[in-house]
């Protein structure tokens, strides 16, 4: 088996993160990062790096499964 030279991300198409404040995570991953911006609107953004997609969406809260404790 060969190993992944991007990161483990060579079959994956996309991730969804969810945040409080979309406008400082859209300037962290295009200014910090260098994601470009493929799609825009208020509760999401669509961002681009390379074969991967990340999916920005508005939360409130954090969704329910991740308030689980462990």
């Amino acid at each position: 088996m060969s190993e992944a030279r991007d990161g483990g991300f060579s079959n994956a198409t996309g991730v969804v993160l969810y945040t409080a404040d979309m406008k400082r995570s859209e300037k962290f991953y295009t200014e910090i990062l260098g994601l470009k911006v493929v799609e825009s609107k208020p509760s999401f953004v669509t961002l681009q790096a390379k074969n991967l997609r990340l999916y920005l969406h508005i939360a409130e809260k954090p969704p329910k499964h991740m308030m689980q404790k462990r």
